[in-house]
């Protein structure tokens, strides 16, 4: 520690952001903790004042790095690690370079060779560090390269800028240091940390972006280009902004000076800030203000450009970019390169977007090229021509991790020319002289190989071949000009060396030599890479190499027998060689076993193909000849086809070989006789046995088929099919096959009887079979078929059958008996039959019995009680087995009693008591029956109609309300009845007896005894006082006295009083009443008595009042005005100490008043008598015209006194006075408003401000013209009498108009001042929209829009000046039909690009899918101005037809093959475009409906359509379909979905079918359960659609506002970082920036009213329409001497009005009769471009010119239209030259002449003039010195400052504001999106999604399980589903 002793630091303080920082020297102590006290006593710290110490790179010093703190050290004090630098610092660094400089100096260094341009590969190095930088990017990973040729901003320059790490400063350090590559740069020595390369990790095509390596090139090529640069860098992991400039001019000025050339400075500045900006360099504000918002970033800025460089950046821009493009195409595009496709998101490498721009001086536009849109690189050319490619990879066994990948490409030739891409000088190079070489070698001599090293061309190395690939490898199956059709590129990793400048490889080409090759085929290596090569390359030949043509496209069909397999696109004709083949010709096979004769079906190409095409070749399908013999086809490739075979001999051929096929059938009968067409036989016959033979055409026997060729024949068989011909089901077939025997030929036994036991018609048919088939080359091969009919024989037994096995008692059922045979064949019942019923516990009687044919049918009723079983026996005498058994129940019948219960008669209830009955309905046989539509209802006297339901039990119970029956005498009788619908009802007695509950209250007072308190009494009673000592009695319905006991106390409640004792009602006592104390407040009161059967007595107490006490003034009103009489009565009344009057004064007692007030006037008094109120009313009373104020008015009446106090206020209002007004003269522009308000006074006749506040006070203009926008013209007074007006928008053509104020009261105005103001036209408010474009263009839907060209206009009918309206500012609207304004359903569109010509360019905006009327709108919004456009209505047209389809959307039809079978009733289908519009109404053909297996089911059982129509016309583009259904009793697989294809076919179009699936089913309950769950399924669905399209609206509405949100945060970053620049006051809050805006408008406005030299001339016909303004008003001169001279020049025109326009100038003459002079700028003619002075000749001077002249128009300032202002004076003062002398302007003058050329009038700043002529001297030639008009002077410098920062801080707060109201909206927007609602609609969601999901596996479950038997079964004919009952024997 002795050493750290001795060093010393300085440290800075950033703590209070004071620039620039203090700072203190220190001497470092012995240890850690003695520092920190001295830092805290140097910095006057406190012991808990936290604080943060860290070195320049923003590391912390801590004890662990306190010790290796080097002598001279700068330190940097912060109050926490996250606080921003408000300063620039600066931190000193070294940049000597590196040791290696000397060690690897034998490196090449030279860009210049192999003769190429080195410029794109010297930019490369600096895009190098980019690609490195960026490599971690979490988004995009962006590059821009900027050349600046704008001398506008500054000198020519070169940016480039990346979105990458950023550089930290000791990061910034290393990067200067010559050769200190990323491999040495742990050896720096820094103290912040080390930085220690770590090599990437493996990725494809070493795709690492590990390219900024030896620490060379970057140095190198900055200073290739120009002699400055300077590295800008932001760190995330750090605040500032590093800055490091290194330069030529400065290296040799240290090096003069004998300083240390290595010494630099890295400015350490806050974020957007300028710092050392030169004055050649004011491109680098923008670029720095573009820094705001940034986390990280680098730009390496290159100046002082070398000439050379700049000519090559700009004229060279092409090709320069393209070779960069060719560079980095494989981070630019992706894994794959620039295939067109985008790049895939499973890419391990990012691709790096990388855009150059070059700017220009405007009005040119800049270039923009990102390299991703570059096509003209080699390597886009080589992928792009493409047809396949070869991957293969290079491994070294000396150094395992030496990789190389490589990739052939081979470029096809095609039709009649080789398809492998020229490089742009192959047009020079020798092996490209001639086409007829390129056609025979492709590539030529180039090398095969391009080489990449770490994903980065290493432009001047390249590999001819490698030993596998070479030429040599010659092949029988491979052409040899195959081996020029292949390009190549290897990807080579890190390991091996590249110069430094990365242009070659130095050791590449000699390890391949030694490297082992594999082959990647599907991901996997094989080895032997030469034979899979030769493989790929014959492939290739085959596949993509076209030389036969392809004729006459028809389709392409799958084929899994040929290869490749898959899609094969077939062609009725071929041309090959000269010779034409087509479909339907004969020919011949060559080189097959055997030899093929047949005809041609089509020609097959592999893949999917469409037209006329070029192939290799392929393959043709021949239908072989004789179909009869042969019936195939055969597919042998088109190679084989003999082409010298003829067609008579092929024809020849195929008539030898038909004779030998087979004729007829030989039918033998040996054991009996034979069976004849249509035969009858009894059932359970035999047939058989049968011998039979097959004959050929010459009548030979025939076994087998004839030979072809080498091959035997195959051999025959003969199938028996013995049919029964069931008319209740299918065909019941039974097959037997007999095999040829050479002795018997084809034998078949006897049929077994059980096979004819059915009843019915019969077929036997023999079939000669060849494998299974009964067909042979398209024809039937022999057979024949007999007829015969089988009947039934005598019963034998019968069957029992019953509708159910529940009978209802006392109603008929049928019991259906079916006679059979033998064989359980339906037959006739035995002749008079006589079937005898039984069964134990069941009366049962036949009613009548039906026979009907071979059923007997029994109509029997049965009686018995219900909840049994019972056997039922039928025996029918006379049958082999004559009895069946059944067992059956019973159900209740119908009602036929109703049972009610209590049964007593009369039933005795007390009054107020319930009554409760029972009911039971029964059937004949007594049991309970429920039955349809039994309601009982019973009515009682007094009570309701009481009902209640026994359908469905068949009992019940009714209970009554209270019963409330007055009692007559003891007791009462009433009747009521019982009833039930289809019953006869029960009638009863009812007997009432009076009540006992209490039922009467009686109240009386214990004091009073005539005082009975009845119900609804009346009491009068004092008034304060009480009613006291009452009693009550109770009673009941009889009148008889009810004993009061505490049970009963507890139930009386009274309703004065709350606190009752208990013990005192039980005795019958009351609470006291207390009486109110004012006599209108009469009080109710009431006793309760609240049992069941409450009751209650009311009365009411009415106050009355006491003696008078006091005399009681009431006033009408509380004021009044002054010299008026008081409206209304005084009253005047004698009340008592509760105030309540009283009837003590009378008429006579008016004598008695007195009244007395200060200013009173008496004369109008007048005393009243008041009858209806006993009371005095005094009216008149006036006060005289005295002060304003309150006044006290004294009532007397005997030893009575009152007073009262009454307000007197001003008059009635009269006048109406301006208070407060803008300064005069007014004048403002249109549509912007006055800034100070109007504030007026309504007073009275004698001037007192009035304050009556009903009076309404309103502005107006004089003229019609002027509109006021945004203002309240009309308001009412406050409660002082004032009104202020605020006039915020006025809208007036431009003149001079009057206000008028006036207020109104009561129907009548009062006229109050006039204000004259002048309105001018704002240059800057958009007051329209011109839109245009192509009219004549077509729009179809889903296409691009033409380009839409906006022109916002001005109110002056200019454009709006560039820079007021942003891009964002204009959208297009656009919307389905026509509205007066866009609905919330249009579509917003965005401008992306504004062009030189004032227009905002719509481009590539895609034209809505449907057809139909569109509206199309252009709007501007901005915070000048919301305007819309004139409405474009257009016509949006169908596109292409592409498909057929329906309009309306058609429900999934569910269908079984027995009940509903109906797939559509009626379906109108139309051909339409890709987006759904109908189309091709012009179109006619035929539509083909079939019915296919979905592709998820696979089922093989596909139904059938019924009927034999399934072709339809299509006419007009569109076909009717009328019903289809399926066939009834179709085959299909139960619970199974197929699709209904429409099939289109239409001439010259390809159309889309039309699919429409539908679910089958083997029997209606499947049916409908599933039409059930399909429709509960579609609904669902539906309904879950609209609810998640609603939720993704608010969540792009989210996006929308977030993203809006972010807009408005960078745009107030942006102004926050110009107000920085500007050294402005930071903050965020809105009421400080308003604060300081005011601030500055106030100073400005007091420099603009400083005293400053003005022309006093009138300005006045400014503002007007087309007025430009008066000379001398329209510029301003800043020299007194200047300004005086050149006024006095023009002094005849100064006060000439300048006009645009010649109208404008005649109104002027016309309106001044003459007097004005006026000059029109539309009839001026002025040369074009600015002349230079005299003396001057292409920028030099041809003599030396003295006095400094100078053009007089250029020392004039202009404020407005700068360009009309120039015009103006060149106009007037042409080229006159200002000098300083007159000495000096005869000496020019002379010069000029003597040069033979001619010299303009020359003014001199001491007064003197010398003309155009050369006249100088005298009173007419001297500007005289009294006074006279001139040219004003321009306002102080410091406004202009100031009006910009105005301007800056009014977007500033205009920010602020916007980014609040986003922010606010957006947290309202979050709040509704997580609320409760929104929850609970998205758990609804899910919860319908699981719903379908659950309704979707319950359709797949259904779909699994087997279907049920089928209802029609053999024997069955009722048809009747369900289990049979077994019969019992």
């Amino acid at each position: 520690m002795s050493s750290a002793a001795k060093k010393r630091i300085r440290i800075y303080d950033h703590r209070f952001h004071i620039t620039p920082p203090r700072s203190t020297s220190m001497a470092l102590p012995l240890n850690f903790s003695e520092f920190l006290q001295e830092l805290r006593n140097d910095f006057n710290m406190g012991l808990n004042e936290s604080f943060e110490l860290t070195l320049p790179t923003r590391q912390s010093v801590t004890s662990d790095n306190y010790d290796a703190l080097r002598d001279g050290s700068f330190l940097h004090l912060y109050k926490n690690r996250t606080q921003v630098d408000a300063e620039v610092t600066e931190e000193p660094i070294n940049i000597q370079p590196h040791y290696d400089t000397l060690l690897k100096s034998g490196m090449h260094e030279y860009y210049a060779s192999e003769g190429r341009d080195p410029l794109p590969y010297t930019l490369a190095e600096l895009v190098d560090n980019s690609l490195s930088a960026t490599v971690n990017n979490e988004g995009v990973r962006s590059i821009q390269i900027q050349v600046l040729k704008d001398d506008t901003i500054g000198k020519p320059a070169l940016i480039v800028l990346d979105n990458g790490c950023g550089m930290t400063s000791n990061q910034l350090n290393n990067w200067a240091i010559y050769r200190q590559s990323k491999f040495n740069r742990d050896q720096s020595g820094s103290t912040s940390g080390r930085e220690s390369y770590v090599r990437p990790d493996k990725v494809p095509r070493s795709l690492n972006s590990d390219i900024s390596y030896f620490g060379v090139g970057g140095k190198q090529a900055v200073f290739y280009f120009g002699e400055q640069v300077r590295m800008i860098s932001k760190s995330e992991s750090f605040p500032e902004v590093n800055e490091l400039v290194l330069s030529k001019e400065e290296f040799e000025r240290k090096r003069k000076a004998q300083k240390d050339v290595y010494a630099e400075i890295i400015t350490k500045r806050p974020l957007a800030l300028p710092v050392n900006v030169r004055p050649d360099e004011k491109f680098l504000y923008d670029l720095i203000a573009e820094e705001a918002g940034k986390t990280s970033f680098t730009a390496v800025v290159i100046t002082r450009l070398h000439e050379k460089i700049i000519q090559t950046l700009v004229n060279d821009f092409d090709n320069w970019t393209t070779e960069l493009a060719h560079v980095y195409h494989y981070y630019i595009h992706g894994l794959n390169g620039n295939n067109g496709k985008p790049a895939h998101p499973a890419d391990p490498v990012k691709i790096v977007d990388i855009e150059v721009v070059l700017r220009f001086k405007a009005p040119k536009c800049p270039r923009r090229v990102n390299l991703r849109d570059v096509d003209r690189d080699m390597q886009t050319q080589y992928i792009q021509a493409a047809a396949a490619q070869f991957e293969f990879k290079a491994e070294f066994i000396d150094d395992s991790e030496m990789e190389v990948e490589g990739l052939l490409r081979y470029h096809p030739f095609l039709y009649h020319e080789e398809t492998y891409p020229q490089a742009p000088a192959a047009g020079n190079d020798e092996e490209a002289a001639g086409a007829d070489d390129l056609k025979q070698e492709a590539r030529g001599k180039r090398p095969i190989f391009e080489c990449y090293w770490n994903g980065r061309l290493i432009p001047y190395t390249t590999i001819s071949e490698l030993p596998w690939c070479a030429e040599s490898n010659k092949s029988d199956k491979v052409a040899i000009e195959c081996f020029g059709r292949f390009s190549g590129i290897l990807f080579a990793n890190d390991r091996f060396q590249v110069t430094n400048n990365k242009l070659t490889f130095t050791d590449l080409e000699p390890k391949l030599k030694t490297a082992v090759f594999t082959c990647i085929k599907n991901g996997q290596a094989r080895r032997d890479v030469k034979k899979e090569f030769m493989a790929w390359l014959e492939n290739c030949h085959k596949t993509y190499d076209k030389k036969i043509r392809f004729i006459d496209f028809l389709d392409v069909t799958p084929r899994e027998d040929l290869t490749p397999k898959g899609p094969w696109s077939s062609f009725t004709a071929i041309e090959w060689d000269g010779k034409t083949y087509k479909k339907g010709q004969l020919v011949k096979s060559l080189r097959t076993n055997p030899l093929h004769h047949g005809t041609v079906v089509r020609f097959l190409l592999a893949g999917k193909q469409c037209g006329d095409v070029f192939a290799a070749g392929g393959f043709v399908e021949v239908s072989l000849e004789p179909k009869g013999l042969y019936d195939q086809t055969k597919t042998i490739p088109i190679s084989k086809i003999d082409r010298t075979a003829t067609d008579a001999s092929i024809r020849s051929n195929i008539t030898n070989d038909e004779l030998k096929m087979p004729s007829t059938l030989n039918l033998n009968w040996p054991e009996g006789p034979p069976l004849t067409q249509n035969a009858i036989l009894q059932v359970g016959c035999t047939i058989g046995p049968v011998q039979v033979h097959i004959l050929n055409q010459a009548g030979e026997r025939m076994g087998r088929m004839p030979s072809l060729g080498q091959r035997r024949g195959n051999g025959f068989s003969v199938r028996l099919k013995l049919v029964f011909h069931d008319p209740k089901g299918e065909p019941k077939p039974y097959v037997c096959d007999a095999k040829h025997s050479p002795k018997w030929g084809f034998w078949f036994n006897k049929i077994d009887a059980r096979l004819t036991r059915g009843v019915g018609k019969y077929s036997l048919s023999f079939h000669s079979m060849l494998e299974d088939s009964t067909e042979f080359g398209g024809r039937d091969l022999p057979n024949t078929k007999l007829a015969f009919t089988l009947t039934e024989g005598c019963a034998e037994r019968f069957e029992l059958s019953l509708p159910a096995t529940s009978i209802t008692v006392g109603q008929l059922f049928n019991i259906s008996l079916e006679f059979k045979d033998a064989y359980d064949n339906l037959t006739l019942p035995p002749l008079n039959v006589e079937p005898v019923l039984d069964s134990r516990g069941l009366t049962l009687t036949i009613e009548s019995k039906e026979s009907n044919k071979k059923m007997l049918t029994l109509m029997v009723i049965a009686k018995g009680t219900v909840g049994m079983c019972y056997d039922l026996c039928v025996t029918v005498p006379g049958l082999k087995n004559p009895s069946q058994t059944i067992t059956v129940s019973l159900l209740p019948g119908a009602p036929h009693y109703l049972s009610v219960t209590p049964s007593s008669d009369p039933l005795v209830v007390e009054n107020g008591a319930k009554l409760s009955f029972d009911f039971e309905i029964q059937d004949v046989a007594g049991n309970v029956t429920a039955w349809e539509g039994m309601i009982v209802q019973t009515k009682i006297p007094t009570l309701k109609l009481m009902v209640t339901d026994c359908s469905r039990k068949g009992y019940g119970q009714l209970v009554t309300k209270p019963i409330k029956i007055t009692p007559t005498g003891d007791a009462g009788l009433v009747e009521f009845a019982v009833s039930a619908p289809y019953i006869a009802k029960v009638t009863r007695t009812l007997r009432v007896l009076p009540s006992t509950q209490v039922s009467r209250i009686d109240v009386f007072s214990m004091v009073d005894e005539n005082l009975v308190l009845k119900d609804g009494d009346q009491i009068r009673w004092l008034a304060g006082g009480s009613l006291e000592r009452l009693c009550y009695k109770l009673f009941d319905e009889a009148g008889r006295e009810v004993p009061l006991s505490p049970l009963i106390a507890r139930l009386i409640k009274v309703t004065w009083a709350t606190n009752v004792d208990s013990e005192e009602l039980a005795e019958g006592k009351l609470p006291d009443i207390k009486v109110p104390a004012q006599v209108h407040e009469a009080k109710l009161c009431q006793v309760l008595y609240q049992d069941q059967n409450a009751c209650s007595v009311s009365f009411s107490i009415i106050p009355a009042p006491d003696e008078p006490v006091k005399l009681r003034v009431t006033l009408p009103q509380k004021s009044v005005r002054l010299g008026e009489t008081l409206q209304g009565k005084i009253f005047l009344t004698l009340v008592d100490r509760f105030d309540n009057p009283t009837e003590t004064l009378t008429s006579t007692c008016i004598d008695l008043f007195r009244v007395e007030a200060e200013g009173l006037d008496e004369s109008t008094r007048t005393w009243n008598w008041e009858e209806s109120s006993c009371s005095v009313s005094v009216t008149g009373l006036r006060f005289l015209p005295e002060t304003l104020g309150s006044k006290e008015i004294s009532f007397t009446y005997r030893d009575f006194v009152s007073e009262a106090r009454i307000l007197v206020t001003p008059g009635v209002p009269a006048l109406l006075k301006l208070v407060s007004q803008p300064e005069q003269p007014l004048q403002i522009l249109n549509d912007h408003g006055i800034p100070k308000p109007f504030i007026l006074q309504v007073c009275d006749q004698s001037g007192n401000a009035c304050t009556q506040q009903n009076l309404v006070v309103e502005f107006r203009s004089l003229s019609t013209a002027l509109k006021f926008r945004d203002t309240v013209t009309s308001q009412t007074v406050d409660s002082s009498g004032r009104v202020n007006f605020t006039v915020k928008r006025v809208m007036a053509p431009r003149g001079s108009y009057s206000l008028e104020f006036r207020a109104s009261l009561n129907s009548s105005f009062i006229l109050g001042p006039k204000v004259n103001l002048t309105v001018v036209l704002d240059p800057n408010k958009p007051a329209s929209l011109m839109v245009e474009y192509d009219r004549s263009a077509r729009f179809h839907a889903g296409e691009h829009f033409p380009v839409f060209s906006l022109k916002v206009l001005s109110e002056d009918g200019g454009p709006m000046p560039k820079g007021l309206i942003n891009l964002g500012d204009v959208s297009m609207w656009i919307w389905s039909g026509i509205s007066t304004s866009p609905p919330d359903t249009a579509i917003e569109m965005k401008c992306v690009e504004y062009s030189n010509q004032d227009r905002f360019c719509f481009r590539d905006k895609e034209i809505p899918e449907q057809s139909g009327r569109h509206t199309i709108q252009f709007t501007l919004k901005n915070e000048r101005a919301e305007l819309f456009g004139e409405q474009i209505p257009i016509d949006v047209l169908p596109n292409q037809p592409f498909q057929l389809g329906s309009i309306s959307p058609i429900r999934t039809p569910v269908v079984s093959n027995m009940t509903e079978r109906t797939l559509v009733h009626s379906l109108n289908l139309k051909i339409m475009d890709r987006h759904g519009n109908q189309t091709g109404q012009d179109l006619k053909g035929k539509v083909t409906v079939v019915i296919k297996s979905c592709g998820s089911s696979g089922s093989e059982n596909i139904p059938e359509l019924d009927g034999n129509t399934s072709t339809f016309t299509l006419s007009n583009g569109s076909v009717s379909i009328p019903r289809l259904a399926i066939r009834q009793h179709s085959r299909g697989d139960n619970a199974t979905e197929y699709n209904l294809i429409f099939q289109p076919d239409v001439a010259n179009f390809s159309l889309k079918e039309f699919q429409l699936p539908f679910l089958f089913c083997n029997d209606e309950d499947h049916q409908r359960k599933m039409a059930d769950l399909s429709k509960k399924r579609d609904e669902l669905m539906l309904w879950i659609t609209n609810k998640e399209g609603h939720l993704s609206d608010l969540g792009q509405l989210t996006e929308a506002l977030n993203g809006s949100l972010s807009t408005l945060v960078c745009r107030e970053a942006r102004c926050r970082s110009e107000m920085t620049r500007r050294r402005m006051p930071q903050t965020t809050s809105i009421s400080r920036v308003v604060s300081l805006l005011e601030e500055k408008k106030a100073e400005e406005r007091r420099l603009w009213n400083a005293p400053r030299r003005t022309c006093s001339i009138p300005n006045r016909f400014s503002g007007e329409q087309d007025v430009l303004g008066t000379v001398g008003h329209l510029a301003f001169v800043q020299d007194d001497d200047a300004a005086r001279v050149i006024s006095w020049h023009i002094g005849g025109d100064l006060d000439c009005v300048i006009t645009m326009t010649t109208a404008a100038g005649k109104r002027i003459y016309d309106l001044t009769n003459g007097e004005q002079q006026v000059m029109s700028l539309d009839s001026v003619f002025v040369s074009q471009g600015d002349r230079p002075l005299p003396h001057m000749r292409n920028g030099s001077a041809i003599f030396a010119a003295q006095g400094n002249p100078v053009h007089a128009r250029r020392l004039l300032i202009y404020q407005q239209d700068v360009r009309s202002c120039e015009l103006t004076f060149k106009n007037i003062l042409g080229d006159t030259i200002l000098m300083d002398d007159l000495d000096s302007a005869l000496h020019y003058r002379r010069e000029v002449v003597q040069r033979k050329m001619p010299c303009p009038t020359i003014l001199t700043r001491k007064g003197d003039r010398v003309s155009g002529r050369g006249k100088f001297g005298g009173r007419q030639n001297r500007a005289p010195t009294h006074d006279f008009p001139k040219f004003g002077a321009p306002p102080p410098i410091e406004r202009k400052v100031l009006l910009e920062d105005i301007d800056v801080l009014s977007k500033y707060q205009e920010a602020l504001e916007k980014m609040e109201k986003a922010q606010k909206d957006l947290d309202q927007h979050m709040e509704e999106m997580n609320s409760a609602e929104m929850a609970r609609l998205r758990k609804e969601v899910e919860e319908k999604k699981r719903q379908v999901e659950e309704i979707s596996r319950q359709l797949a479950s259904t779909r699994l399980q087997p279907a049920k038997r089928s209802s029609l079964v053999v024997g069955d004919p009722s048809g009747v589903g369900g289990k049979r009952p077994r019969p019992t024997r």
